[in-house]
């Protein structure tokens, strides 16, 4: 393995067997994308140069993300299943989770679903320390890093409504994805009602390249109008900026905010997050709400987070004081008038 590559596989060859022990080491590098696909390709590279035949490969990790290694080769829809399982590499792997709480029917001690590990040596005091922490509980004592009620957020707190109320102030958040087959872009309209409470009043989402991702920008933005205030994402040097200057003059005549990202991801959704937690936001129902709930109910582990990303660049912008600004004629006419 390369210089790029130790820091995580020992990538051990015993009796034609490769062990790939830990190949992350915590939250903070599972959280990092580079850090993913550097796992994910010195993988690969094993499977080419490594492997011989009728080998096999032993896989032993905690799981932080639903993007890691074990996750790009898990099925899709697996939920702590242990035994025989067909992968989404077409090949059948032998898995082996031991969970805290048993929340499976295929558990290999032979566990009911809801019992603990180990209940001779540890009681319910000593796994309820651990509980609170959603994704710490989800990850390293039940290996599946999305936790069902929420991390962060907690959607199901969220109103459904089937229209948004009178009087809101709105602001479109983008968050823009670099190629069609990546990240996805996503633009995320959140208001502020008159009562105080927010609005989720749309998403725009897809993997679009850099002229149909601004054609976009461009086309919802005649769609919300120019009373929608809209925020931009810029990034770091000098083509960020070359870029924010592009679309600001392709929005002439609209409110435009080109600002970088400030602060981690997590630190940018959290009063967004809060809000949601204390049930002060609404959603009007359509076709994007289903896809943005689940987005949040895995933030910040899950595979995307484009649609939060958007919704906190949003809330941020609608949360800035609303400048005034004076109509002086109307001012002179009125004055004139006494």
């Amino acid at each position: 393995m390369d210089e790029t590559e130790c820091f995580f596989a020992n990538g051990v060859l015993v009796h034609n067997c490769i062990i790939i022990d830990d190949p992350v080491k915590g939250r903070q590098q599972a959280d990092s994308p580079a850090t993913r696909e550097a796992v994910w390709s010195a993988y690969q590279d094993d499977l080419k140069t490594r492997l011989v035949p009728g080998g096999s490969i032993v896989i032993i990790l905690t799981r932080w993300h639903e993007d890691d290694l074990a996750g790009r080769i898990l099925p899709t829809n697996w939920k702590g299943e242990s035994g025989d399982i067909m992968c989404k590499d077409g090949q059948v792997w032998r898995v082996l989770c031991l969970q805290a709480e048993c929340q499976t029917d295929t558990d290999p001690m032979g566990r009911a679903r809801g019992e603990m590990l180990w209940s001779e040596w540890f009681d319910a005091r000593h796994w309820d320390q651990f509980r609170p922490a959603a994704r710490t509980w989800a990850s390293l004592y039940q290996q599946i890093p999305a936790p069902l009620d929420g991390g962060l957020f907690k959607p199901h707190m969220i109103q459904i409504i089937d229209a948004a109320p009178a009087g809101v102030h709105w602001c479109r958040g983008w968050d823009f994805g670099a190629t069609t087959d990546g990240d996805p872009t996503a633009g995320a309209l959140i208001g502020r009602a008159p009562d105080g409470r927010f609005v989720i009043g749309g998403m725009e989402w897809g993997r679009w390249g850099p002229d149909e991702r601004d054609a976009c920008l461009i086309n919802t933005a005649k769609r919300d109008g120019r009373s929608v205030r809209i925020s931009i994402p810029q990034d770091p040097g000098q083509a960020g900026k070359t870029q924010g200057i592009y679309l600001t003059r392709q929005l002439a005549g609209y409110r435009v905010t080109c600002t970088p990202e400030t602060g981690d991801k997590v630190t940018r959704a959290e009063p967004f997050a809060a809000q949601v937690n204390v049930g002060n936001v609404l959603m009007v129902r359509g076709d994007y709400s289903q896809r943005l709930m689940d987005e949040m109910r895995v933030f910040p582990n899950g595979t995307h987070d484009d649609q939060v990303d958007a919704c906190g660049r949003a809330f941020a912008e609608v949360m800035q004081p609303v400048r005034l600004q004076i109509n002086q004629a109307a001012i002179d006419k009125a004055m004139s008038g006494r």
